[in-house]
């Protein structure tokens, strides 16, 4: 490094992160076997299009991510299930939002479930970027995304094989900054 070189300063946000109310943490001393069951049962039953053709029906795919470092997940309730995979400070994670009983999971518990979610992940962890990929078929996920302040930032093309037809990833993204302006309507 330059010995006079200019380091930009960071820009924080005052927020803060209080606790779980809405999310319920998933790991190895609060999940049984049976609950991880029931949870594969779900998402496999209800969210087809949360697999592509080569993970769809694998359960061990499924129980890998649990144990794979750097990823999160959380229960929404008994309706959803939240995936974060390497959230780094000052640098970016990914989500992956899953609902599967939309009806018994109401629009303002989403929003509360999102609010605690980029709290966490904006105050707590500290990232700058929290970014989603979204299988261009998907319109709901779109919707949920774009009502939780996130804007599209762009496509990875064919990168979804989904029932033999290859589908392009959106990009959908949101910055601290922008979650500060945002977080009082969620």
């Amino acid at each position: 490094m330059v010995a006079n070189a200019v380091v930009s300063e960071v820009q924080r946000g005052v927020g803060s992160f209080d606790g779980f109310r809405h999310l319920k943490p998933i790991d190895n001393d609060n999940t049984t076997p049976q609950r991880l069951g029931w949870l594969w049962e779900q998402l496999s039953k209800n969210c087809d299009y949360a697999f592509t053709d080569f993970t769809r029906g694998k359960i061990d795919y499924f129980l890998e991510q649990f144990t794979s470092e750097g990823v999160e997940f959380f229960e929404l309730e008994d309706a959803g299930l939240v995936m974060i995979e390497n959230p780094t400070p000052a640098g970016s994670a990914f989500i992956h939002y899953v609902v599967w009983d939309r009806a018994g999971y109401t629009t303002q518990q989403q929003r509360n479930s999102a609010r605690e979610m980029f709290d966490y992940l904006f105050y707590n962890k500290r990232v700058h970027h929290v970014a989603g990929l979204i299988p261009s078929f998907n319109q709901h996920a779109v919707r949920l995304a774009s009502s939780m302040g996130m804007k599209y930032e762009g496509e990875i093309r064919e990168n979804f094989l989904y029932r033999g037809k290859y589908f392009n990833h959106l990009i959908y993204g949101l910055l601290e900054s922008e979650y500060r302006v945002r977080r009082g309507r969620l």
